[in-house]
């Protein structure tokens, strides 16, 4: 693995960037900004200043074997970028923990602390690993470092006291640059009624502090059980949507009834209530059917009559309103005609359609993904997020397929990038999507950072 620092230079500032080119061909990027160019410390300012204007430019090799899947963290007190996380996966290659940081005045890596020898903690990388991965656990050592982490973009500059913070499970430690130690701030998330010690037990996280509220604000992730919907149709989710962390009691929680209008949670709760009484009627009529052809199916079909009258007044304007009142008045039709076949395809369409109610015009924060930065706007005071990955597979688009090649590709593809913008307005402590038609193209490691001189969020892809 190869890995470069560049620079792109603009008319007024100069973005740090890393390129990493992982060891199946596969190219992440991370992306954080340094400062203005005339603030770079001589002999780098006069090197830079040289630079062509909206092209890149390759400066310097970093360390052999350097991070991935990890962000990296402007400090603005030592006009430098750190980068901490995990190394590549791979035999022979040796595990690091180090922080490391990019010397504008030099134009090089330098470490702040040497690493740890690899010994029980180990390499990690894309997938299970022995410190933190899909299925590890963080862990400080005796050197009072933390063991190497994928932490993806789960960093952020605390500006409040000056540190860099991260968060894996198990472990929630923060990074003085001044004196180069790491503390284990001694973290405990609140899930299911536990309290489980360290960051949330998720990968593929991405934070974004909150200088308004003095927390800290997880969305993007995978990996930890939600049931919020076992009871009304079944379905069971690897995503606990928004999490937040207080500094003032150390503790993450999740947040997600907090958002919304009283009337879109209103909504949202019909729409529920109609979902746990259509999906349990559909799974006796199916029982029904299944163990008798001709057994009365009364019951259940009348369940269904009743959901659809009841939310039969409910309307969205917009398209997706539409189809789920078309998929309502369907079901009601179908439940008229007292065929179980009839009824079932109905019930399973308004399902369908209720469920993409709840994720879409209804949604009060944004759909399950993970690997997306959130980015601070000191502008508008909100975190900004694009993209990601939904952890969507749909092998009824690849399984058809007898090229393996062909296969492998529609697999890599299939529905997982996303192009929806939302912000978290740390003001209000709310979501709100900002869609527009116009919009990058979807991105499944999606490159976002600020830049506080021109006020815009800059995406590299």
């Amino acid at each position: 693995m190869t890995c470069w620092l560049i620079f792109v230079r603009f008319d007024s500032l100069v973005g740090a960037l890393t390129l990493q080119m992982i060891r199946d061909g596969a190219t992440i990027l991370a992306v954080a900004m340094t400062c203005c160019a005339r603030t770079v410390p001589t002999p780098a300012a006069d090197q830079l200043a040289k630079l062509p204007l909206n092209q890149w430019v390759q400066l310097s090799e970093t360390f052999p074997h350097g991070y991935t899947y990890s962000a990296m963290v402007w400090c603005p007190q030592r006009k430098q970028v750190l980068h901490w996380g995990a190394v590549a996966s791979a035999r022979g290659i040796e595990g690091r923990n180090d922080v490391r940081a990019f010397d504008l005045e030099k134009l090089a890596w330098t470490s702040d602390y040497p690493s740890d020898p690899d010994q029980s903690w180990g390499i990690v990388g894309g997938g299970s690993g022995r410190a933190v991965s899909y299925t590890g656990k963080g862990q400080m050592l005796a050197s009072g470092r933390p063991a190497a982490a994928m932490i993806v973009n789960a960093a952020v500059w605390d500006s409040k006291r000056q540190r860099m913070v991260v968060s894996m499970p198990g472990l929630m430690a923060d990074y003085n640059p001044a004196t180069r130690k790491w503390h284990d701030i001694q973290a405990t998330t609140q899930l299911h009624g536990l309290k489980i010690p360290g960051g949330p037990p998720v990968y593929g996280a991405g934070m974004g502090y909150d200088p308004i509220h003095d927390e800290i604000v997880m969305f993007p992730h995978f990996g930890a059980q939600q049931a919020d919907l076992r009871k009304v149709t079944g379905r069971i989710s690897g995503h606990l949507g928004t999490l937040r962390y207080s500094f003032e009691d150390n503790t993450w929680r999740r947040v997600g009834t907090d958002f919304g209008s009283p009337e879109m949670r209103s909504a949202r709760e019909e729409v529920i209530a109609v979902l746990g009484k259509i999906s349990p009627a559909l799974d006796e009529l199916w029982r029904l059917r299944r163990n008798n052809p001709s057994a009365d199916v009364a019951g259940p079909q009348q369940t269904l009559a009743d959901a659809a009258k009841e939310i039969g007044n409910w309307r969205l304007s917009d398209a997706a309103g539409e189809r789920a009142s078309k998929a309502i008045a369907a079901l009601a039709e179908a439940t008229n005609a007292k065929t179980a076949s009839a009824s079932l395809a109905a019930g399973t369409r308004a399902v369908w359609q209720l469920e993409a109610l709840l994720e879409g015009p209804l949604a009060v924060e944004p759909p399950p993904r993970s690997v997306a930065p959130l980015v601070y706007d000191e502008k508008n005071q909100v975190l900004v997020m694009f993209g990601g990955d939904s952890g969507t597979i749909r092998p009824d688009l690849f399984n058809s397929v007898k090229d393996p090649e062909l296969r492998e590709t529609l697999y890599r593809q299939s529905d997982r990038r996303l192009d929806d913008t939302w912000i978290y307005d740390c003001r209000t402590r709310q979501w709100r999507n900002i869609s527009t038609m116009r919009r990058p193209s979807a991105q499944q490691v999606p490159l976002v950072t600020y830049d506080p001189h021109s006020q815009q969020v800059l995406l590299v892809s």
